[in-house]
């Protein structure tokens, strides 16, 4: 259970992306921006921004799983992350502190970050 909801809690704070959540971004992105997404869940994230005329260069997460069209998307823990060819980072990382704070840190370290919080 979430410490100031009602809601419980998903494993490894795993929370599908709405389309909603990236409008506000959008406005703040260079058309075309080529992005890696190290926190990618189910890549709903990167669809959305996909749609919208960005292009995803390398998505990974803690686990990793099938991509859409067929093959799978990295297993990679983002604080392992040393390089990106990437214009930045665009994620909605996990919300656990613990995790949060220490992903902020590396992450901003290596290149521009955006971050779904």
């Amino acid at each position: 259970m979430g410490k100031r909801s009602q809601f419980p809690r998903h494993e490894l704070d795993f929370y599908p992306t709405p389309e909603a959540a990236i409008l506000p971004l959008l406005p703040h992105l260079k058309p075309g921006t080529v992005f890696d997404e190290p926190c990618c869940g189910d890549m709903s994230l990167v669809n959305h921004l996909e749609a919208h005329g960005h292009h995803c260069l390398k998505a990974s997460d803690i686990e990793g799983g099938p991509w859409r069209g067929g093959g799978y998307w990295a297993s990679e823990d983002a604080l392992e992350i040393q390089h990106s060819d990437a214009m930045c980072f665009i994620t909605n990382p996990p919300w656990r502190r613990d995790v949060l704070h220490p992903l902020i840190d590396h992450l901003t370290a290596l290149k521009t970050t955006w971050l779904l919080i």
